[in-house]
Parts: structure tokens; C-alpha cells; sequence
């Protein structure tokens, strides 16, 4: 309940409108959801206000293409980057998988993030699509 009324304020500060149609879904794979979860709350909160802000805005210095079929969200936090791997579904128009999430200081993806993304890509459309 109280992260709904965190993103109701969200929209509301931001003067979205609360009736558009997010560019596509998120889904959060275990290890993307366990990531956000062992967050503090303020963290945590910041994080789902991004994701969902992602969702209705076109922005690579946020939500880019890292390599091949590998995306990566970057959420600026204090003094770090969250960043989260996934991929689209290709089984379901306009979702986003995110497989992972990181603390990174560097500006630059780091290869076996990219590498265990596409793992756990692999694995997810074995299982599921």
C-alpha cells in the first residue's frame, strides 16, 4: 500500500498523466526482486519510483542496449549506480525481464554482469518461452 502511494505521489509531482499506457512492462526475476529487497528502505523506494518512471519515458542514459540482446537500467543513488540487466520477452509484446541488480561506482557495464545476464536469459526462455 504504501509503495502505491509513493508512486501516486510520484506521478502527481511529476506531472505524468496518470492515465497514459507505460512503452512496456517490467518483470522481476528472483534475483532482481531479492536485489531490490535487501535494499534500505529509502533505496528501495528510489528504485521502484525509477523503474516505473523508465517505463513512461524514453531514456538511454537510463534504460540502454549493453550487448546483443542485453539491456541494463541505471538508476543514479546517492553516490552509486543501481544497475539492473534484462532483456525483452519474446514470447510477450512490450515486457522487460530484469535478471539482476548491482551497485556499480563505474560508469562502464561490467562483462560478467553482461555474461550472467544472458545466462540467466538462456535459462528463462528454456523454462518459459
Amino acid at each position: 500500500m504504501q509503495q502505491c502511494l509513493y508512486l501516486i505521489r510520484y506521478l502527481i509531482e511529476s506531472k505524468m498523466n496518470i492515465i497514459s499506457k507505460p512503452d512496456f512492462k517490467i518483470k522481476l526475476l528472483r534475483e532482481a526482486g531479492d536485489f531490490i529487497r535487501n535494499l534500505d528502505k529509502e533505496a528501495k523506494k528510489h528504485v521502484y519510483l525509477k523503474l516505473r518512471k523508465a517505463q513512461f519515458e524514453n531514456n538511454p542514459r537510463k534504460f540502454s542496449k549493453v550487448r546483443g540482446l542485453i539491456w541494463e537500467f541505471r538508476i543514479p543513488y546517492k553516490n552509486v549506480t543501481f544497475r539492473f540487466y534484462a532483456f525483452w520477452s519474446k514470447k510477450e509484446d512490450s515486457l522487460v525481464i530484469a535478471t539482476h541488480g548491482k551497485i556499480k561506482k563505474s560508469k562502464k557495464a561490467l562483462k560478467k554482469e553482461i555474461d550472467k545476464s544472458e545466462q540467466i536469459m538462456k535459462r528463462y526462455y528454456q523454462n518459459n518461452e
